[in-house]
């Protein structure tokens, strides 16, 4: 995981110290894809902690994509790379439902496609 930026370094942590251990919450709602795949809350925290908003994120072995998605949701660019066919394929279908579900929230104020799956009688409008 590399951070970039191109000021001096940030420590978004109200001040404590950090430390080597967090207690962070299972993931529970991302499918596993790759068999070393990191949780999301846990990238959020270390992400949160050293990136603002519109910082670079750098994934150089992206593998199911998870870094880059806690990157997405905390509004930083990110980027990522992957040799594994299987698992680029994969962690590029779950970035781009994410990315889609960004827009629809910053558009319509909801995740319509998220919301069409729950309940696809409520929701009829028709997505570009």
């Amino acid at each position: 995981l590399l951070l970039y930026r191109d000021r001096l370094p940030k420590f978004n942590n109200d001040g404590r110290m950090v430390f080597n251990c967090f207690d962070v919450k299972r993931d529970t709602k991302t499918p596993k894809i790759h068999p070393t795949q990191k949780s999301i809350p846990l990238l959020e925290r270390l992400i949160g902690l050293f990136t603002d908003p519109g910082d670079v994120v750098i994934d150089p072995v992206a593998g199911s994509g998870t870094t880059l998605l806690a990157a997405m949701n905390l509004r930083r660019q990110a980027y990522g790379f992957e040799i594994k066919k299987n698992f680029h394929q994969m962690a590029l279908t779950m970035l781009t439902e994410r990315e889609t579900t960004l827009r629809e929230i910053a558009k319509y104020g909801m995740a319509i496609t998220d919301a069409q799956k729950h309940h696809p009688t409520l929701f009829s409008v028709d997505i570009p």
